[in-house]
């Protein structure tokens, strides 16, 4: 009986210690929504909202729990600094702070908090270094700083954390560099240790040297190095993780060609390497990667054809080639393939030719980017026109055919289209352009104002070279029919052909004869 007695007594302080700690907690949080105001020392604080207390151990009729396990304060506008108060919740397993408008460091006594195994801080604001002491907490599996506004460098010795699967520690996206993101050095080579990591978010800092401490485990399915300050080429031990699902390198300074043993990433869902200075053309690594369903290749120097192999992606969905140096037509094959694709962007490269007859057969297309290529035609089965099978698109929200080369008048699904779609193509005409001044030939081609004053001036001139044509004949015609005449008229008076001299003698004597019979 003493026995229980002292177990009594023993979870009884317990309870009150976490109990006092949390209405400690508590006064420290600026809370204007009210989200703690059931707190209350009158309760049981596995009642109050936001805890969630341990099931493993309650006792018959005093009806309380061993040990809080839980604190979930996420999404309550709480603001102020983390209380180092939360220290003393020695079973804490689980810390949810996210999406509220905390402030200041995190602070060191978090590293007491031994049995913690996930701690969630992302979406507030957050700032300062993330402390050496939180490695001593190696039990945790989760660390989501994601959104924050932290500086520094990463801790030396993170790789203590060695159960560590997530790692998130993308920084808020500044409009101005600052101090608010984690240093330049390179990443710790303890996160070698870390075998165990299935995500690691560095995006949006100011990291550069090599990453090769994140390429050990086999675990990893997603690694975003996104707008850092990483540079050389791409390092080829990436293609060991080949359970990676989700890679993202876009805006740093990478060089160089894809490596070829990407071919490896079978599983590969997502690549996105845009906004680097990536150059050479695009070998098949990737053909193997039938999962791929996002390529980003954007704003790299990227050149040569665009090649057919991407027909092979069939669940390709979101495909961007813009703004590289491609050249030649896109294939038929590509399109008819990709039935699945949503988004095709191939904006300012050096495309040429007409656009293939197959638009059609892209259902699910709704963005569709081909500006600032040298488009002459976007053809159907008519030379000339955008083709009527871009308006069998339902689902098309997006369109870009700016700055081509591109003539004859768009169809009226087009209407709805902002005229920036179609500027910078002096032959286009109809909705949401202006009105087309046109003259439409037998078989309904809509022609061009130029093509309308180059007919005119055909036809004028042509009539006007027949008209002096049967104006020379009919001239040549009278001349000969008059000369017939005269002769004709001479042969029936008898006295035959007259000499000049015969007709003057004749003339005088008429005249002499006359003049007699008037003066008599």
């Amino acid at each position: 009986m003493s026995d229980l007695v002292l177990l009594f007594a023993i979870l009884t302080v317990a309870l009150s210690d976490d109990s006092t700690w949390l209405l400690q907690i508590k006064s420290k949080f600026i809370d204007p929504s009210k989200a703690l105001m059931n707190w209350s020392p009158h309760s049981s604080f596995c009642s109050w909202s936001g805890i969630i207390c341990s099931a493993g151990l309650n006792l018959s009729g005093f009806g309380f729990s061993a040990s809080l396990q839980i604190l979930d304060l996420s999404s309550n506008s709480l603001s102020g600094p983390i209380p180092p108060e939360l220290s003393q919740l020695q079973n804490l397993k689980e810390l949810f702070l996210y999406s509220n408008s905390l402030t200041g460091n995190i602070p060191k006594e978090i590293g007491l908090l031994s049995e913690i195994q996930i701690l969630y801080l992302y979406d507030n604001d957050m700032s300062g270094a993330i402390p050496m002491e939180l490695t001593n907490c190696s039990g945790l599996t989760e660390i989501d700083l994601f959104g924050n506004q932290f500086g520094g460098r990463i801790p030396a010795t993170i790789g203590k954390l060695k159960d560590l699967v997530l790692l998130q520690l993308r920084q808020k996206l500044l409009q101005e560099a600052s101090d608010h993101e984690l240093d330049t050095e390179s990443l710790p080579k303890s996160l070698l240790q870390l075998e165990n990591l299935q995500i690691i978010n560095l995006s949006n800092n100011r990291f550069s040297g090599s990453i090769l401490p994140l390429t050990r485990s086999n675990s990893l399915t997603l690694l975003d190095l996104t707008n850092n300050s990483f540079s050389g080429q791409i390092p080829t031990e990436l293609a060991l993780s080949t359970n990676l699902a989700r890679l993202h390198l876009a805006q740093n300074c990478w060089t160089g060609e894809i490596p070829s043993e990407f071919r490896r990433l079978k599983e590969l869902n997502l690549l996105d390497l845009s906004s680097n200075n990536l150059t050479g053309e695009l070998e098949p690594e990737l053909s193997d990667s039938q999962k791929l369903e996002h390529l980003l290749l954007h704003d790299n120097r990227f050149n040569g054809a665009v090649p057919i192999w991407l027909g092979n992606l069939q669940g390709l969905g979101e495909l961007d080639l813009s703004t590289n140096n491609f050249n030649g037509t896109v294939t038929i094959e590509l399109l008819v393939n990709c039935s699945n694709l949503l988004k095709l962007s191939l904006y300012d490269n050096k495309l040429s030719g007409q656009n293939p007859p197959a638009i059609g057969d892209l259902t699910s297309l709704n963005v569709r980017n081909l500006g600032r290529n040298n488009l002459v035609k976007l053809t159907e089965l008519q030379v000339g026109t955008v083709p009527s099978s871009l308006g069998e698109l339902f689902s098309l929200h997006g369109l870009n055919l700016s700055h081509n080369h591109l003539e004859g008048q768009l169809p009226s699904t087009f209407s709805s289209f902002p005229v920036s779609t179609f500027s910078s193509n002096g032959g286009l005409c109809g909705p949401p352009l202006g009105p087309c001044s046109k003259v439409r030939v037998r078989n309904g081609v809509s022609l061009s104002n130029a093509a309308v004053a180059g007919i005119i001036v055909a036809i004028v001139s042509t009539s006007s070279v027949i008209c002096l044509v049967l104006l020379y004949i009919m001239l040549r015609i009278w001349c000969a029919w008059r000369k017939v005449a005269v002769s004709n008229s001479d042969n029936a008076g008898g006295g035959g052909e007259l000499e000049e001299g015969d007709y003057a003698d004749e003339f005088r004597g008429k005249t002499e004869y006359r003049k007699k019979n008037s003066t008599s």
